[in-house]
């Protein structure tokens, strides 16, 4: 799945704020099939954060959030651009952030991961939740 592609699928999940759950299945399966460790952490009954991991305890951990403001946009395009509820904040960044994360992985790099965060887009309890995460474990 090329970058285009992989922003094309983000953007065609629904993921408003509390309802980011099939995005997060999505980038979890996504990073599992190619070979990343992932681990979910429980932020309500039906929200969890994932953070994934390339085979090491990391030392940088780049994050960006699962929600999107309401309401959902469908994914459409022209000549010149990609729309859609998420294509500049933040489905468009998690795309290139995956496949920065494949090449580096590629490229023998270990020692970093990947934090999605839920709820930005209203009180950020994802990122508090965030705070308690042990990326070494």
């Amino acid at each position: 799945m090329n970058l285009y592609q992989l922003t094309e699928k983000l953007i065609s999940i629904p993921s408003v704020t509390e309802q980011e759950a099939q995005l997060a299945e999505f980038v979890s399966d996504f990073l599992q099939a190619r070979g990343f460790h992932v681990q979910l952490q429980q932020v309500t009954a039906a929200r969890q954060n994932l953070l994934a991991t390339a085979g090491a305890v990391p030392k940088v951990i780049l994050c960006t959030h699962l929600d999107t403001v309401p309401p959902f946009i469908p994914f459409s395009q022209d000549e010149r651009f990609l729309y859609g509820r998420g294509a500049c904040d933040a489905k468009g960044a998690m795309a290139a952030m995956l496949q920065a994360a494949l090449r580096l992985r590629d490229e023998g790099q270990r020692d970093f991961g990947l934090l999605f965060v839920v709820g930005e887009e209203g009180d950020s309890i994802g990122a508090k939740r965030a705070n308690e995460l042990n990326p070494g474990s």
